[in-house]
């Protein structure tokens, strides 16, 4: 079954592209081109099933690129020992009143329901459509579709979560969700002002398409990577500003960091920064210079080395160093990932390689 756009000016596309897009192409939003028909009988059967093995069976009537065993699995596991005895129980309140309870899930939020299996057919998604990119979601909340959503994408693969929320604009409970939400895949930022701001500000970023059109229009003239000097431009390498840029150049570009410095004023990049980094987007390549960290080669040695990520440049450290001191870091981050010449014009790459030959 395909989807089209609630607008038709967009092409048809598969329910993993749609799942992938969310957005169709003309600003619509997805539906399915048809609406499968329960028979009665079919009807019947969904009712001896347990809730997993329901959502699965109906499921698998409009995602049908994905497999019955992989929307079973996928639904177990959101479904399963992550909600409080049953996911969606209906319990009777008297003789002649049943209500349905939608609060059983990990953060007692009825979102809950969608959020817990969302993720998960996402992760597929990108691995249906070929995509090699960390997908990054965004989120603006008021309080509990935040953590919910926190939760949904916690550890999943692929998959990476922001959620920002009005500093004064949720209550404490919902803060302390947010704030303590484990996961290596999170993150959560607080904003001065109201629940409109955080919105707007993402609405704002998915709007910005000129960022992503310059960037493809740089690979279309010839780019090969990208350089980040902190010093110079005066910016953390972790500011989570720069977390957009990663994404989009983890997997295809390789991005040089000018790490270290011995001044603590100038101490916007350092080994253990690019640690953080690099745990945060394990896909990125990453040319490291001054032989890791100028001036901070014990710290490049205790959380660089043996990242088969970072390759190593010479530049600058060979004049700061001793030959000897250069042989015992090289020998550590091994001679394979040994570079030069990042420091051109400060210094030509035929000096740093008469250097680099006496060790």
């Amino acid at each position: 079954m395909n989807y089209i756009s609630t607008r038709g000016q967009s092409a048809p596309v598969s329910a993993a592209m749609a799942i992938k897009q969310g957005i169709a192409p003309d600003g619509g939003l997805y539906m399915p081109e048809s609406i499968p028909a329960l028979t009665e009988d079919t009807l019947k059967e969904l009712c001896s099933l347990s809730y997993s093995e329901r959502a699965a069976k109906i499921m698998s009537l409009f995602l049908t690129d994905y497999t019955y065993e992989e929307l079973l699995s996928d639904c177990k596991e959101a479904y399963g020992d992550n909600f409080d005895g049953y996911a969606a129980p209906v319990v009777s309140v008297g003789d002649k009143m049943r209500i349905l309870e939608l609060w059983h899930g990990p953060t007692c939020a009825f979102k809950d329901m969608a959020l817990q299996i969302m993720p998960r057919l996402l992760s597929r998604a990108l691995t249906k459509t070929g995509e090699e990119r960390t997908a990054l979601i965004l989120v603006a909340t008021s309080g509990d579709t935040g953590k919910a959503a926190l939760e949904g994408y916690r550890d999943i693969d692929k998959i990476k979560i922001s959620v920002y929320y009005p500093v004064n604009g949720v209550s404490r409970a919902q803060k302390l969700q947010m704030t303590t939400q484990e996961g290596a895949n999170v993150n959560v930022c607080a904003i001065n002002g109201n629940f409109d701001d955080a919105q707007n500000g993402v609405k704002k970023i998915f709007g910005d398409t000129d960022f992503a059109a310059e960037l493809d229009h740089a690979v279309s003239l010839g780019l090969s990577g990208v350089k980040i000097h902190p010093d110079i431009q005066g910016v953390d390498i972790d500011d989570k500003r720069l977390y957009e840029l990663y994404s989009m150049i983890e997997g295809k570009y390789p991005i040089v960091f000018h790490v270290g410095d011995d001044r603590p004023q100038y101490r916007f990049s350092s080994p253990d920064k690019l640690k953080r980094i690099l745990q945060e987007f394990p896909r990125l390549t990453v040319l490291a210079p001054h032989l890791g960290g100028y001036k901070a080669w014990e710290e490049t040695i205790e959380y660089l080395a043996g990242n088969e990520n970072v390759w190593y440049d010479t530049s600058s450290a060979l004049w700061a160093i001793t030959p000897e001191y250069a042989n015992s870091i090289v020998s550590r981050l091994g001679t394979e990932r040994l570079m030069f010449g990042t420091d051109y014009p400060v210094k030509t790459t035929g000096e740093e390689l008469e250097r680099l030959m006496r060790l």
